[in-house]
């Protein structure tokens, strides 16, 4: 490892960070930081013993994150609205981050952000696990971080969790519900795919500007036209179910053992 810089990967536990620390892993160009809160579960160990250096951070502590990002060529940072559910407190958490990089003098970071809809509807609509990010992005820019944004759309992997298609009352049908008349159909992506723009790319020619998951070369799909590995089974048949319109509550992501809801009314 001697004279490899240290990228410094947070989120390292979950579905884009581990995606990246271990893309960063088998890539061997930089040395790898894992952050995460509980370096002692399972994802943890096996980043360690994959070569990972994994240290303990909170992104409510500054000291801890000092600490996290000390020495460090660059970082990819992602932040969880789902753990608090509160626009505010991810804002805070975001610009925490970017604060701490400014101090640290990394040469580049690449954040996980989302469009600010509030900012983009002229205040019309309000999406709070976008909203966040998005003031983050700016926040990051505005202070001189050099960062590259990008911006994943929904996650395949939600179909075998929180989307998991249901079994039809009669017959052998599964239902993957959309929203009804969807003028725009809604992008896909497998977070595991992260990897493949890891910071190690960032760093090497990355947009200044960002990258959009939607728009890049990376495979991806328009939902449901296909439906992922581990749901289909031979003999399967799917269908697209309709959700109604108007009032539309999001399904409950569990954190830490709670849920959270958030409640967006559609035009």
């Amino acid at each position: 490892m001697a004279g490899k810089e240290l990228m410094v990967v947070f989120g390292a536990t979950g579905a884009q960070g581990g995606s990246v620390a271990r893309a960063l892993l088998d890539d061997g160009t930089f040395k790898v930081r894992a952050v995460t809160r509980s370096p002692r579960k399972k994802p943890a160990e096996e980043l360690r013993r994959s070569g990972a250096e994994v240290v303990k951070a909170d992104q409510d502590d500054e000291a801890s994150l000092e600490r996290a990002l000390a020495g460090a060529y660059g970082a990819f940072i992602v932040t969880n609205f789902w753990e608090h559910c509160s626009k505010e407190k991810e804002i805070e958490q975001g610009q925490r981050l970017a604060d701490v990089s400014k101090r640290q003098g990394l040469r580049h970071v690449v954040f996980s952000g989302l469009e600010n809809v509030h900012q983009l509807t002229g205040g019309r609509l309000e999406v709070l696990h976008f909203d966040g990010k998005g003031v983050v992005e700016e926040y990051f820019q505005k202070i001189g971080v050099p960062t590259t944004i990008i911006r994943l759309p929904f996650y395949f992997e939600n179909f075998l969790s929180i989307f998991k298609p249901q079994k039809a009352l009669q017959g052998d049908t599964f239902v993957l519900d959309r929203a009804e008349n969807s003028a725009v159909p809604p992008q896909s992506w497998a977070a595991l795919q992260l990897g493949s723009i890891s910071p190690h790319r960032a760093t090497h020619g990355g947009h200044p500007h960002g990258w959009d998951g939607c728009g890049g070369p990376w495979a991806r799909c328009t939902w449901p036209a296909e439906v992922p590995k581990g749901v289909h089974r031979p003999g399967d048949r799917t269908q697209h179910g309709q959700a109604h319109r108007g009032r539309v509550r999001s399904h409950p992501l569990p954190a830490d053992g709670q849920d959270c809801d958030s409640q967006q009314d559609l035009p």
